[in-house]
């Protein structure tokens, strides 16, 4: 989860500034340290994920995935991406979600490839 995304995600959905400041520094402002036989080596910052076990995450994690859906079903309505189809009258299924899963469907084409990425 790149936190950039989940930042404009929150702002897409209407969330207030000072909210969405909050949110950052949770999310941004943290670093994980490194416990090797008892002591404390190092640190680093991590630059994406959720903690977890953090009640927050869940929300954020749901919010972040509605909105990355939302983009999906966008880009395959103005044909930027052409879901998998089973048969010719079927309709085309691009992307499934399920608890803390994605799956993303689509044609095996450079086109939607690079729309993916």
């Amino acid at each position: 989860m790149e936190w950039p995304f989940l930042l404009q995600a929150l702002n897409l959905v209407g969330r207030p500034r000072q909210f969405v400041d909050l949110i950052r520094a949770y999310v941004c402002i943290s670093h994980i340290e490194v416990n090797i036989n008892g002591e404390v080596d190092s640190f680093f910052l991590p630059k994406r994920s959720l903690r977890q076990g953090c009640p927050i995450s869940l929300y954020l994690f749901i919010i972040y995935m509605e909105v990355l859906s939302s983009l999906l079903c966008e880009i395959e309505r103005k044909g930027g991406f052409r879901g998998l189809r089973i048969n010719y009258v079927a309709f085309a299924v691009s992307h499934l979600m399920f608890v803390d899963d994605l799956r993303i469907f689509g044609e095996a084409t450079v086109g939607n490839l690079e729309t993916t990425k």
